[in-house]
């Protein structure tokens, strides 16, 4: 029997990963902005392009976590059949 099943992102899994995007955007910030620029030292064009990055990625998984994104599909295949 082949059944067909919907997969959505649960809506606690964005707020848990902001657990971990906020503090490591905020220690990259201030290393950047307010850091001394030692020998390897991000630019405010690397913090940019990589804050870029993170807000995608929460945005990214907030719209899943609310179900606003078309979730991928998942075929069940129960028995012995190849």
């Amino acid at each position: 029997m082949l059944g067909v099943r919907k997969v959505c992102c649960p809506a606690w899994v964005p707020w848990c990963a902001q657990l971990v995007i906020v503090p490591v955007w905020s220690w990259l910030t201030y290393g950047a902005l307010f850091g001394g620029g030692g020998r390897a030292g991000l630019g405010v064009t690397d913090w940019a392009l990589v804050s870029f990055v993170l807000i995608g990625v929460s945005l990214f998984l907030f719209l899943a976590g609310y179900r606003k994104l078309p979730g991928p599909v998942a075929e069940d295949v129960q028995g012995g059949d190849n």
